[in-house]
């Protein structure tokens, strides 16, 4: 029970937790290859061929790495599977912080990165205010499918609450919620006459 607390008193203060299930999983799938709940394991276990196996190593490296996995886990940018694609931006957002917000940013604008809505997620969470200029770039570039209705309505949320928090009410911000047809603040005072 004790240590049940521990992890939900964790879970809380980061914001990719690995849950008591997750972990469950992980054992299971490595139980078979001298599992050892440690960074240097799962860091190995990134080189696999087995893709289950580099999916898990990156979930279970939000509870055990450090700054030293950041890198290998860079290196799953562009991996064949979406998922390990998907959760190696939000790993390293569980253990950098916002000190990889230039890479987030990089991202977010790689064309060959698929994954952006965890890109703008992993910038929602922890990113400081030097990815905002490449989300409103990315939201300029993409006008035409916002306004169509054919964006992730999930990515567009993150990249808002992002820039709302980063932005608030700076006028290139405002501008995109005019944009969006969203009532900012300015719009709101304009129609009450103020």
């Amino acid at each position: 029970m004790a240590r049940a607390l521990a992890i939900d008193r964790r879970e809380r203060d980061l914001p990719f937790p690995l849950s008591i299930s997750s972990r469950s999983i992980i054992e299971g799938h490595f139980k078979r290859k001298g599992l050892k709940w440690e960074e240097d394991f799962f860091l190995d276990m990134l080189a696999s061929a087995n893709r289950h196996d580099v999916y898990f190593a990156v979930i279970a490296l939000r509870d055990c790495g450090t700054d030293r996995s950041v890198g290998p886990l860079k290196g799953l940018l562009h991996h064949p599977m979406q998922d390990v694609k998907a959760t190696s931006i939000l790993t390293i957002a569980q253990i950098a912080g916002a000190r990889e917000t230039a890479f987030y940013a990089e991202a977010l604008l790689d064309p060959a990165y698929s994954q952006k809505i965890y890109a703008l997620w992993a910038m929602n969470d922890c990113a400081d205010e030097r990815a905002a200029d490449a989300v409103l770039q990315y939201f300029k570039r993409n006008r035409s499918r916002i306004k169509s209705g054919k964006f992730d309505l999930h990515a567009l949320n993150h990249g808002i609450d992002y820039l709302r928090r980063i932005r608030g009410t700076s006028a290139d911000f405002l501008e995109f919620l005019d944009f969006l047809g969203r009532p900012s603040a300015t719009s709101r005072r304009n129609a009450a006459g103020d």
